[in-house]
């Protein structure tokens, strides 16, 4: 125990001396921290900023996107639609021409073939369909690549090239005309070959009379027999009739003149009736 006030004041002297060593130095602490929060902050805005910068950037690429689509649409609508006011619409028309055409050979052909006539019907009317939505879709260009107004300031169109014309017309009305058109053909045909023979016929006779002329001797002439006309032939029947075979009833109800006038057109209708 003689060592104690020893040892303390070695403690004490230690304590003395870790004091002197040990300077939580809280102003350093505080100085070193002031340019860390600076740079962070700077570090933060230069960040934002490069983000605004990324942002105002895809937004310029995103409206430079759009532009490019609108301006690749623009172009391939107006060369799209100018197509169809064109050169689709002739293609449109001359196949309706065609089928319109293969449509009446059938109609006036020979051998009448409803079913192929129907068939045919149904693709023309197909064509002149196509031809229809050509010219909605060819309006389109007077909106796409107007046309400049007027010099007193109206809108102008342009004149469509196709169009459907045959919307209203049904295969029941189109039937019924080629069948009219065929039965007026057929009676216009049968009329010029009863022409032609009876032309061939009378030519043939003038020419036998002819010959025959020429074979008399001067100041005779041929004796070409005609036959009777309907009126005499008539007018012989008349006389023939014998009003004493009148029915009396029929005279009495009817009178003389008009039971007369029956019998004489009885007589016509029996000359009628036997070719005359």
């Amino acid at each position: 125990m003689t060592h104690a006030p020893n040892a303390i004041t070695e403690t004490t002297d230690q304590l003395a001396i870790g004091h002197d060593e040990y300077d939580p130095e809280p102003e350093s602490a505080a100085d070193d921290q002031g340019p860390e929060l600076t740079t962070t902050v700077e570090m933060i805005s230069d960040a934002l900023a490069q983000a605004e910068a990324e942002v105002d950037r895809l937004r310029d690429k995103k409206a430079a996107i759009r532009e490019a689509e609108g301006a690749a649409s623009r172009q391939v609508r107006l060369g799209i639609v100018r197509q169809a006011a064109n050169s689709w619409a002739i293609d449109c028309n001359r196949a309706r021409s065609r089928a319109q055409e293969h449509l009446e050979n059938l109609a006036i052909a020979t051998r009448f073939d409803v079913a192929k006539l129907a068939a045919a019907f149904g693709e023309f009317k197909l064509a002149d369909a196509r031809c229809g939505a050509n010219a909605l879709y060819a309006r389109n260009l007077d909106r796409t690549d107007p046309l400049p107004d007027s010099p007193i300031g109206a809108p102008r169109e342009r004149s469509l090239r196709t169009g459907q014309q045959y919307a209203d017309l049904t295969w029941s009305r189109y039937l019924d005309q080629v069948i009219n058109d065929r039965a007026r053909a057929e009676r216009d045909r049968c009329f010029n070959l009863l022409q032609s023979f009876a032309h061939e016929q009378t030519e043939n006779a003038a020419a036998t009379a002819r010959a025959a002329a020429l074979a008399l001797d001067d100041y005779e002439s041929l004796d070409v027999p005609q036959p009777p006309a309907i009126a005499e032939l008539h007018q012989s029947a008349v006389a023939a009739i014998n009003e004493h075979d009148f029915d009396p009833e029929q005279m009495k109800a009817a009178g003389v003149i008009s039971v007369r006038r029956a019998a004489q057109n009885a007589e016509l209708e029996k000359l009628i009736d036997a070719g005359n």
